[in-house]
Order: structure tokens, then C-alpha cells, then sequence
């Protein structure tokens, strides 16, 4: 073993020294030289070193692994300020993957994985998973990968008492969610008063130009095909729309094009050692469905509902004048 360089402050004031060469103890913490078998301190197996197995033991005599301690015993582990390797905790071997402290001043712990920051937490207690440096939320997930799901959340298909996605709040009008592209928001989901949810699309006069009335709504409306239905693999039958249908009426209602389809992979490839590939990734293709915004759809009702009460009106009014 080499010197002593820290040591690790054990139940008791114990702490030891991993070496033959122990420094001067001070402000009450004892220091222990390691030799094979149990090093006690106030009577009890605070230290077990096998020097056969480079071992180990915190508050046992028995070894797991490097470095065991199934016992909290204050503070696990004590760094210096001048711990080595840019202040981490690396696996031995392995200086891609690592628990880090950005410094001791403004109590930042990081991991790394595959030498790249991956996690965190900062003295505020918020976590950044992918952010680096700068959190902006107590959760802020940052991701440059276009190709993979941000969040996602699976649940047992036989839990009905379970919530994927669980929002509290003591204030009735708070947001549970905003939409922002870059500076400005496009929507949100807010508590719309007790009992209550409302989903918010931007709709300010300030970032509109162009604006018309629509004058076509009955003639439009006529063109929708409402129809009754349920989906494959369901019972419950519903109403609504087939989104192709619509999409010839009101376009910006919908999401996608018809009998369009997308690529995914079932299994990915399989290489060896040096990269080479072993087994072709296996590629399927699935559909990938419209969508409808049935709220996109309200003006034209409420234009052609206009319209109707137009010509109701008017014929209410040539029936007055016809009447003696």
C-alpha cells in the first residue's frame, strides 16, 4: 500500500490511515495503521484489512467487495479539498464514468457517463439531467438527441388506481403546464377556478395579421361527414370524424397524412468487441396515425350557425310582413 494521503472519520473519533506511514492525529480524530486482521478502536472491529485481498471493512470483519460498510457511521467518506482527479469519484479503470464535485464551495455534485456530465444537483437542491451548468427549473431535462423520447413513463396495464403523471397545486388558477417557443408561449394547461381544467391556445390579436371573416361556414359544414364508430381492438362506440375527411375542409385541424407510415426498429444491430457487426439491426414499419384538433373546427360551426340564424331572421321577418 502507499502513504497515507487521507483518511475516512469512523464511530468512536476512529479514522485510519491506509499505509505504514501515519500522520500526527489532531483534533481528536485517532488514525490507524492498516495491518491484516481487525484494527479496534474504543473496543469495537471499526477497521478490517485483508492485505491478501486488498479489502476493505468499515464497522465489520466482513468483506464485500473493495470497500464495505453496511453501517452508516457518520460521515461515510471525507474528501479534502485537494482530492485528486479533478475532485470525482471514478471507478478504478474507468475515468469516462464518475461522481464529481464541481467545488466545495457551492455544494454542485455531478455524474458523468461516458466522460460527459449527465446529472446535476446543485446547491438549491434542483436536478439537471443533460443541462451542464445551467438549471432553470428544480427538474430541467435538456436533450440534443432528436431521435429519443424526452420523458417517458410505463404503467401496468392492469392499475386503474395509478396516475402516469400526477399535478398538485393549493392555488386554483396555477399553470400545470406551458408551451414556449422560444420566448413566447403557445399555449398551456391552467386551473381554470375550483374544479376545473383549461387547455389554452395563444390567441392575442397582437400575433395576428390577415384577419377575415369567414363567410362560407354553412357550405363548409355541409362537407363534414360526423360519423358513429369504434376503434379496432374497442367496444365503446363514439362520434366524431375521420380525420382524411376533414382534412379536405378544415386542413389545419389535422396532424399528418393519410396512409402515411414510419420506420422503427424491433432489435438494434449487434456488434463485437472491435465494432464489426455481427447481426443486421431488424427494421419494421408501423402506421403512423392522424391526428385531429376538434377545437379547430368551433369557428366554422359558429360561422355557419351565424349564418343559419342570418337566414332565420330574415325569413322570421317575411313572415311578419306577410301576416295581416
Amino acid at each position: 500500500m502507499s502513504k497515507y494521503t487521507d483518511f475516512f472519520p469512523l464511530a468512536g473519533g476512529g479514522g485510519g490511515g491506509i499505509g505504514g506511514t501515519i500522520a500526527a492525529p489532531s483534533n481528536n480524530v485517532s488514525q490507524v495503521a492498516f495491518a491484516t486482521g481487525t484494527n479496534t478502536i474504543g473496543g469495537e472491529a471499526d477497521l478490517t484489512y485483508n492485505s491478501a485481498t486488498n479489502q476493505l471493512s468499515i464497522g465489520t470483519s466482513t468483506f464485500s467487495g473493495s470497500l464495505y460498510a453496511p453501517l452508516v457511521i457518520g460521515d461515510l467518506i471525507t474528501c479534502s479539498s485537494s482530492l485528486t482527479l479533478g475532485q470525482r469519484i471514478i471507478r478504478q479503470n474507468d475515468t469516462n464514468t464518475s461522481f464529481g464535485f464541481v467545488n466545495f464551495s457551492d455544494d454542485t455534485f455531478t455524474i458523468e457517463t461516458d466522460g460527459d456530465e449527465a446529472v446535476r444537483v446543485n446547491s438549491f437542491g434542483n436536478v439537471g439531467i443533460g443541462t451542464g451548468s445551467v438549471i432553470k427549473a428544480k427538474l430541467d431535462v435538456k436533450t440534443t438527441d432528436a431521435s429519443s423520447n424526452v420523458l417517458r413513463v410505463e404503467m401496468p396495464g392492469s392499475s386503474s388506481l395509478q396516475t402516469g403523471l400526477l399535478i398538485e397545486s393549493t392555488s386554483a388558477t396555477a399553470y400545470i403546464q406551458k408551451f414556449v417557443q422560444g420566448i413566447s408561449t403557445r399555449g398551456s394547461i391552467t386551473f381554470a377556478g375550483i374544479g376545473g381544467v383549461a387547455y389554452n391556445t395563444s390567441s392575442d390579436y397582437r400575433i395576428k395579421e390577415n384577419v377575415i371573416a369567414i363567410t362560407d361556414g354553412i357550405e363548409r359544414v355541409k362537407q363534414l361527414k360526423p360519423s358513429r364508430f369504434n376503434f379496432i381492438g374497442g367496444e365503446q362506440v363514439v362520434d366524431g370524424f375521420i380525420a382524411h375527411e376533414v382534412q379536405g375542409v378544415i386542413p389545419e385541424a389535422i396532424n399528418g397524412e393519410k396512409d402515411e407510415t414510419e420506420e422503427y426498429e424491433i432489435s438494434p444491430e449487434v456488434l463485437d468487441e472491435e465494432g464489426n457487426v455481427l447481426e443486421e439491426a431488424v427494421i419494421g414499419t408501423k402506421y403512423k396515425l392522424q391526428g385531429i384538433d376538434q377545437s379547430k373546427i368551433v369557428p366554422l360551426l359558429t360561422a355557419a350557425l351565424q349564418e343559419a340564424i342570418e337566414k332565420i331572421e330574415t325569413l322570421e321577418a317575411r313572415v311578419q310582413a306577410l301576416e295581416p
